[in-house]
């Protein structure tokens, strides 16, 4: 990893040097960017990102092995607005939808999750239809988890049965039809679920009268349980973060020494004791953890006050941010997300001369070059780092309507 990191610190900063030869003018800053989310696929292969043109928000995705670009979904914001978006496998794209709806004085609106291919071959889809017998529920984008080992379906939590609580269904996001299995039906007060990281539901949370409360599934015992509940009105003494690797740790946000920080949780004791993980004495931890694609495992916390909004708990994803900062020094520099065996990953970088650039890096081969600086794009496959970077506007847009 070394010497691959190595060579990438190289490039980026011939690449850097150059990018930066000449300044660029205000409006570069001031107008809105022309890329706001890159997205890699879990194998590698091909990216996706959502951008604006002339107000217009898209989703694009790319083929990295012929630089093929698809423009996959359009909207004007009138019809309906763009939410989140997802490589939920190699070939599809999940994303959120929000419509605007009017009844009498009231103004609101409703989400439904959509699907389309990555590489343009069909029509925008919608990924759940409610059946003849089925409430219809305002929000229909609600994925508690992703199932990556399961690339065809995932979980959602709907409003199917009772209006207030959700249950929760397994989809296949492949099918024509919609197809669903129900894995959990609602539980009277519980508002939410929460997956371990082997894909099982293993809490559930909600209010009861003046009460938020945490209900956990025991492995042991497969019987569902309360483990911890807050007064609504004040502070939640704890609010969760996630599972680790292994299904019996937890981690946690709550107070130490008056300010949130981070705890584990061992899960397989009855006294539920907690072990502090990760603390500031001026601020309190707010961010979500980081995991990595490849151990599945918790790496870190997004802390808005460390430096690079980011603190590592795992050494080697430490140096690999620090060989980073060290090839494009004085910046801004977050990986964005990395293919699923980690061997590629979407670097974001900015500073006071730069409104915004995303790389690709390759930890095994070279390295390509994505750049965005709002409304420029450029594509550059193995690009020499000695040449100046030509960088054309996005002119011709073929976009698909829903």
């Amino acid at each position: 990893m070394g010497q691959s990191l190595s060579r990438l610190a190289i490039v980026l900063i011939i690449f850097t040097l150059t990018a930066n030869a000449e300044k660029l003018p205000v409006e570069a800053f001031g107008s809105l960017p022309a890329v706001t989310e890159v997205k890699i696929s879990p194998d590698g292969k091909n990216i996706a990102y959502k951008g604006i043109v002339d107000g217009n928000v898209f989703i694009a995705s790319v083929d990295l092995a012929t630089n093929d670009k698809k423009y996959l979904v359009y909207t004007d914001n009138k019809k309906f607005k763009l939410g989140w978006f997802r490589c939920a496998n190699n070939e599809t794209i999940l994303f959120s939808a929000h419509y605007p709806k009017e009844w009498g004085a009231f103004k609101y609106a409703e989400s439904r999750l959509l699907k389309v291919l990555a590489n343009g071959t069909e029509a925008v889809k919608p990924v759940f239809k409610p059946r003849k017998n089925d409430l219809v529920p305002q929000f229909q984008s609600s994925v508690i988890d992703f199932l990556p080992n399961d690339p065809d379906h995932i979980l959602m939590a709907l409003n199917l049965e009772n209006r207030q609580f959700p249950s929760v269904y397994k989809i296949n996001i492949t099918s024509e039809k919609t197809k669903r299995e129900v894995m959990k039906r609602w539980h009277p007060f519980t508002e939410g679920w929460i997956t371990d990281r082997q894909n099982r539901l293993r809490m559930g949370y909600g209010v009861k009268e003046d009460r938020g409360f945490y209900r956990l599934l025991d492995l042991k015992t497969n019987q569902w349980r309360r483990i911890w509940d807050y007064e609504i009105l004040g502070e939640p003494g704890i609010v969760i973060l996630g599972f680790a690797r292994d299904p019996n740790t937890l981690y946690i946000r709550a107070d130490h020494n008056g300010r949130f920080a981070i705890f584990k949780v061992d899960l397989s004791k009855p006294n539920l004791p907690r072990e502090l993980v990760f603390s500031d004495p001026d601020y309190d931890v707010l961010g979500r953890l980081i995991y990595s694609q490849k151990t599945n495992d918790v790496i870190g916390v997004y802390h808005g006050e460390a430096d690079g909004a980011k603190v590592f708990f795992d050494k080697n994803y430490n140096n690999f941010q620090r060989s980073l900062d060290k090839a494009i020094p004085n910046a801004y520099n977050q990986v964005v997300n990395f293919s699923e065996d980690e061997s590629k990953y979407i670097l974001f970088t900015s500073n006071s001369r730069e409104p915004g650039a995303y790389y690709l890096g390759d930890r095994e081969k070279k390295l390509s070059v994505f750049y965005w600086i709002n409304t420029r794009f450029c594509i550059a496959k193995n690009y020499p780092a000695r040449k100046r970077l030509f960088i054309k506007p996005e002119t011709k847009l073929i976009l698909k309507r829903i």
